[in-house]
């Protein structure tokens, strides 16, 4: 089971928060007796928080830019995905540790061009294709 929630705040700076509460995918749980019951159980909750900063530029007559920085697992909490039991799973895996990313996306006007290089129905000429043997 994954549960997630978001929030966006639009001031001078966009702003977002991401808090996610997951359960651990399942594992094999041990009886008292020593058998063993493939995919079990699960491991336990876990919470991860993730934010990110973005801000538009406008460039003038040039168009936009927007810039982003996100950090992902924000108090870098350590937790167990897979405990290396159940069906399928070899080995443990852990979550992400805390990190950051950056990124740039841009809209660039080209003089008297559609920024989509679509030439206009008047350039437009037919060809044929060429045939050779």
């Amino acid at each position: 089971m994954t549960g997630s929630a978001g929030a966006s705040y639009l001031w001078r700076i966009p702003a977002q928060w991401r808090p996610a509460v997951r359960i651990g995918l399942r594992a094999s749980l041990t009886l008292p007796d020593g058998s063993v019951i493939p995919n079990g159980t699960h491991l336990p909750y876990y919470t991860q928080v993730n934010t990110g900063v973005s801000h538009v530029f406008h460039l003038t007559g040039a168009g936009t830019l927007t810039a982003r920085v996100d950090v992902i697992n924000l108090f870098d909490r350590q937790y167990q995905i897979r405990n290396g039991t159940g069906v399928g799973v070899g080995a443990p895996q852990f979550g992400p540790r805390a990190a950051t990313s950056s990124a740039c996306r841009s809209h660039f006007k080209l003089a008297n061009r559609n920024i989509t290089n679509e030439r206009p129905a008047s350039e437009r000429r037919l060809r044929s294709p060429v045939l050779t043997h």
